[in-house]
Formats: structure tokens, sequence, C-alpha cells
């Protein structure tokens, strides 16, 4: 096909917004929609390409192929070995094992399936992932082997209604998207078969009728098609559900650009401007590039990198982008590479790098992330010691609602209640870490515990996050009830923060908690305020026995054990990871305030978490002991921990 300037422009537009969208740029929060323009764009490339070949009766299948492979693995193949060393460096065993299963399906051509599984896209996690941007050309490798025999077979036998039939399939991928989103996002946002129609709707344009040049309606098209990538690009954020009818303005502007941006149009003279052009030339290399710099850079800082970091390795996936494209790219695809390497010496290079990949990642993923590693360094043992988790499996202990909860319930209460010698732990996933803690300690004093959790629900009757299924209000339902008849004293125990603000925890140093964006319960009655209902609903629960509240554990932010190692692997020895006290008391003022009236009642009594790890003398939250972890994650207290809250716990009770 003919060479068009502009496209390579179109590019540009596509991989910048993407660059700064997984730098954290603020203005860019719809970056991500750079994919959705790159798809449209290989779309219309690859019909393009393959019209004019059956057209003029040269099309192969094997020369197809063989191009591709010239096109996409040589830069690949170089990207992922440079990913290699750093990897095996800077990640610890959890996450090598994790970035060694992303390389088999990058080598497999399922990297798309592997993040469906295993990642959401838009979670602050997916920051470190170095090839979660591959999911992509998961897409695009998968359209390339379906959509050739696809295309030979209606130009075949229905070539007068090509553009007919491609309508039709983008039509039934576009509502395939719509209902898959809705059931479950992160299969719609990876998955072939609800990105497909981007695809197609780039073949549709394809193998339509060209603006005619210098056109008014080819002038307003171009225009109206760069004005709805760039809303997209500014207006959306990772709330926008994707792929979705939202998705239809970053995709039908790159058709309309495409179709419009013809000679004598605005919007070909600044696509084709030579600085612009000069970076779609790269677009694809700079898109390899920049996810690795951006995740290893994240591994490796201490803190989080700031924005001017960012950008200077924004700049330097531009930079390697560009020697990329000259010594790589050219190269294999035109220069003399290509020239001595044949059809089928391709595909020997090509399987045998790939299947290289695949092994090396299998190595790491058997091997659990090769622990071996950081067999010498104390500091890293102690950060990752086997002991930060205790769970309780005792026959006194109920987790989570099913068909089968209220006979296993009523079950426990026949076989584990023991007048005057009972004690109720009710909560969510913080009572779960302190279960089996309490437990030893209760029957050190012959007592017994009986244990009624749910992750994510708090121990407030008619209290409910607005995205439970209801769960978590028949679950609380079924627990006050059904002990109603065996009092005891009970002990709740919950992140009252996060469910009555509904907020993640920063820590104003450089943690900041991860986990998609919160929300903060809410009362059975709308018009109710969540604090004064909640403190209503637990004085009437304290009125027929002793309640013991386990106050707010103070939250470190970041992920301690995470950070530890980090500090580990860097060389950092015996510097104390702490947080600010003042920090923890500003973020619980009003859980605080809101506890405090509640012990005025005179069944009700609190524990106080923060003396544990915080000083009012040095101002600090200590975060671990010695090198060892008084939390597991950014919140949940390590069996450290969580055996001193038992302690007081036990100190509360009557």
């Amino acid at each position: 096909m003919q060479y068009r300037a502009e496209i390579d422009g179109l590019r540009a537009v596509a991989v910048l917004p993407v660059i700064l969208y997984h730098a954290g740029i603020a203005g860019f929060s719809g970056g991500f929609v750079g994919v959705d323009v790159f798809f449209v764009i290989s779309g219309f490339l690859i019909t393009s390409i393959l019209v004019e070949q059956h057209r003029t009766g040269r099309f192969s299948f094997g020369d197809f192929y063989a191009r591709r492979a010239r096109r996409i693995f040589p830069a690949l193949f170089l990207v992922l070995a440079c990913c290699l060393p750093f990897a095996y460096l800077w990640l610890p065993p959890t996450e090598l094992r994790d970035f060694a299963q992303s390389l088999i399906g990058v080598a497999t051509f399922t990297s798309n399936v592997h993040f469906a599984n295993n990642q959401d896209y838009f979670a602050p996690a997916a920051e470190l992932s170095p090839l979660l941007h591959t999911w992509s050309l998961a897409v695009e490798e998968q359209f390339y082997i379906l959509y050739p025999v696809l295309l030979l077979g209606l130009w075949r036998y229905a070539r007068s209604h090509m553009r007919v039939a491609v309508a039709v399939l983008a039509l039934a991928s576009f509502g395939a998207a719509l209902v898959t989103t809705a059931r479950d996002p992160d299969e719609s946002f990876f998955f072939l078969h609800t990105r497909a129609w981007e695809l197609l709707l780039g073949a549709w344009v394809a193998m339509s009728r060209p603006a005619e040049t210098r056109g008014r309606i080819a002038e307003l098209a171009s225009l109206a098609g760069l004005a709805l990538i760039a809303l997209s690009v500014v207006l959306y954020d990772d709330t926008v559900p994707f792929p979705s009818a939202y998705t239809l303005a970053p995709v039908a502007g790159t058709a309309l650009v495409i179709w419009g941006a013809v000679p004598g149009t605005i919007g070909h003279r600044v696509l084709s401007w030579r600085p612009v052009v000069a970076v779609g030339l790269i677009s694809y290399s700079a898109y390899l590039w920049h996810q690795p710099l951006f995740a290893f850079a994240r591994h490796r800082a201490l803190l989080h990198p700031s924005d001017q970091t960012m950008l200077a390795l924004a700049v330097s996936a531009l930079i390697l982008a560009a020697l990329t494209w000259k010594f790589v790219e050219q190269p294999f695809r035109s220069g003399a590479v290509a020239h001595r390497t044949g059809t089928r010496a391709v595909v020997v290079l090509t399987i045998g790098c790939l299947l290289g990949f695949i092994g090396l990642g299998q190595l790491a993923s058997v091997t659990q992330g090769l622990p071996g590693r950081f067999a010498g360094n104390e500091a890293f043992q102690k950060a990752s010691g086997a002991g930060l988790r205790s769970l309780d499996s005792h026959a006194c202990h109920l987790r989570n609602i099913d068909a089968q909860t209220d006979s296993r319930l009523r079950e426990i209460l026949e076989a584990c209640y023991d007048p005057g010698r009972t004690v109720y732990l009710i909560g969510d996933s913080h009572a779960i870490e302190v279960s089996a803690h309490l437990r030893r300690r209760l029957a050190e004093r012959g007592e017994t515990l009986i244990t009624l959790v749910d992750p994510g629900c708090m121990p407030v009757p008619g209290l409910v996050r607005p995205d439970d299924s209801g769960t978590c209000l028949a679950f609380k339902a079924l627990v006050y009830t059904a002990t109603a008849p065996y009092p005891a004293p009970r002990v709740l125990m919950a992140r009252w923060r996060l469910g009555l603000d509904g907020d993640r925890y920063d820590n104003g140093e450089g943690g900041v908690e991860l986990g998609g964006a919160a929300q903060n319960v809410v009362a059975d009655d709308p018009s109710a305020d969540v604090y004064t209902y909640a403190a209503e609903r637990l004085l009437e629960l304290s009125q027929a026995t002793p309640m013991v509240i386990v106050d707010q554990i103070p939250e470190a932010g970041w992920d301690v054990p995470r950070q530890l190692q980090k500090m580990a692997m860097s060389g950092v020895k015996n510097a104390p990871l702490s947080t600010s006290h003042a920090r923890y008391r500003a973020a619980n003022a009003r859980v605080n305030s809101w506890l405090d009236a509640l012990v005025s009642a005179p069944n009700v009594t609190r524990v106080r978490t923060a003396p544990l790890v915080c000083s009012e003398t040095t101002g600090r939250c200590a975060n671990e002991v010695d090198g060892v972890p008084l939390y597991r994650d950014t919140n949940h207290p390590s069996a450290l921990l969580a055996d001193s809250v038992a302690q007081a716990i036990v100190a509360h009770l009557p």
C-alpha cells in the first residue's frame, strides 16, 4: 500500500498518552485509550495490505506471517532480554514468579489471558508489572492468526459483501464487549472477542471509499476525530468502564482521522509534521520500552519515584525506541539482516527465541521465584518470613457465608459454647489475623473463642458497602440472631476508618495503600449518618452482653514486607521503618472521636492499638521490630502485631 505519513503521525498520538498515563503524569488520566487508537490503526493497515495482495494475487500465508514476525519480534525479544537481569536482581521471589508467568504469556501470545486472570489493569499494583502492556500485543497477535483466514474466505466466496460481513462481526464483538464489561470487567478489558470490533472498524475503513481530497467533510471528520481522541485522553480515568460505549469516542475518532486526514486537510498537515511522524515511526519500540522502565524504577525506588523521574524515564523510553528502531527494527524489516534471512530462517529463529523465553519463565515459575538468590541476606529473610500470618483453622471458627452457614453456625454454638467461659470475636479480615492468637491466649485462661468473620464486612448490623451482593448483611443478621440465646462478651474488630470514611491510607511519606477505589459503608436507612447509625446499633447490642471494640490499628500505607525487602536488596541496613503518628491521628480523628463517645456507655470497652506501635516521644509508629514486619501488607497485622493485639484484648475482657 502507498505510504501515508499521517498514519505514523496518528501512531504518535496513540503512544504518547499511553506513556504519560503509565508515568502517572497529571492531565493524561485517560491516556490508556492510546491502545484503542493502535487497535484501529492495526486493523486498517493489515486489511489494506491483505486486500492489495489479494487483488494482485500476491498473498501468501508464509510471507504474511514472516513479515509480521520481522515487524513484531526483534524489538520485543530485545526488550524481554533486557528485562531478565533486572527482574533477577530486583524482584523478590513472589514478584519474580509473577514476572516469569507473564513472560511465558508473552512468548505464547496469551499474556492477555494471564493478566485477565491475575491483574486489574487499573489497580495501583499494575504499575509494578513490567510486562503488563504486552496484553495488547497478544490481542493483535491472536487477531493476526485468525483474521487472514477470515479475509481469504470472504475474498473468495463473498467479495461483494466483505464490508457488510466485517460490520456485522464488529457489531457482534461490540455487543459482547457491552455484556461482558457489565459481568466481568477484567475479561472484557483483556480478551480478543471484546476488542476485535476496534480492529474490525479499522478494517471496515480500509474497505471503504477514501474521502475526497480537500473535501469539507474530510476536514471536519479529521478534526472531529482528533478532538474525540484528545477529549478521551483528558476526561476519561480509571473509573470509566472499558471497553464500553465510552470506547466509541477514541475508536470512532481514530476511524474518522484515518478516513478524513487526506492531503490538504489540517489534520493531515498536523499529523504529517516531521517531528510527529518521527515519534510515530518509533512508537512500537517506545510502547515496548516504557512499561519495563517505569515498573523496574518503581520496584527499585524506596519511595514512589517523582514526576520528574518518571518524565525522565519517558524521555529515556523514546531515546531507547529511536535506537531500537534504527539498529533493530529497520535492519530486520528491510535492511541487511532482512535480505540475508529467508522465511525459513525467520521461523526457526522466532521459535527458538520463544522457546528460550518459555524455558526461562518456567524455571523461575516452578522454583517460586528463585528464592535462593537471597539465602545469605538476613534482612531479606526477616522481611520475607513465613510466619507473617497465623490462620485459624479451629473448629470454632466460622468464615464467610454460604448455603450451609446457618447449620454450621448452630453446630459451632452447640459444640463450642461454654456459659461464662466463652468469648465471641466478630469482624472482618483484621479479626481473621488476630483470631489464632486470641484463641491461644484465651485457652491459657481456660476460656473458649468462637470466631465469626467475613472479610470486608464491618460487624455493625445494617451497614454495608454499596457494592456488596447482600452476603455481608445476611452474615451479620445470622450471627447476631443465632448468638443471642448464647450470651457472651463480644469482641468487635474491623477497619473502621476505611469502612466509615471510605479512604485508602496515605502515610504522607510515599506509602499509599494499594487497592481499588474504596467505598464507605451505607446504612439501610439512606438518610442516616453512618457514624450516628453505627453508634446506635452497637449500643443496642451492648445492652445484652459486654462489648469490646478494637479500634483502628494504625495503618502503614506501604506494603511493609515489600518495603523491607526493597531496603534489604538495596543494601540499606538497620534503618527502622516507621510512619507518622500525627498522620495516624489526623486520618482517624473522626473514628477515634466516635469510639470515645461509644465507650462512655457502661457496657462498652475500647482496646487502643496505637500504643502498641506508636510513640508519643518520637512521634512515629513502628512498622517493624528488628527487621521483622509488624504488618503482612499495608494494613493487616502480621503475626507479631496480631499477638500484641490479642494480648491487649484479653486485658480488656471482663
